[in-house]
């Protein structure tokens, strides 16, 4: 996944909480040739993760804002994700 990133076919970033990782957000911008997804226009929120220490405080909220904000940088207005289990109380509770 990180060669994606490195290639920027995928965006990603960490979050830290001073010199601690506790988290991590991976996106991309949908095209024709894109593995993921093939929806030109649109963008796919890949993966979103947090130390579960660190959840339930709105730090996964606040990674989502940003990716979003990313996207809308791209002229990306629409945005989805794949979410199972108990990511999708998550991902409902931030709109999708």
């Amino acid at each position: 996944m990180f060669d994606k990133v490195i290639n920027k076919e995928i965006y990603g970033c960490f979050v830290k909480d001073e010199n601690k990782y506790i988290g991590f957000a991976l996106w991309a911008v949908d095209s024709e040739d894109f593995e993921f997804s093939k929806i030109p226009g649109f963008g796919t929120i890949l993966e979103i993760g947090l130390i579960p220490s660190y959840r339930s405080h709105g730090l996964g909220k606040n990674l989502v804002t940003y990716v979003e904000n990313n996207l809308q940088k791209k002229k990306i207005a629409q945005c989805y994700v794949s979410a199972y289990g108990p990511a999708q109380k998550f991902w409902s509770g931030c709109g999708y």
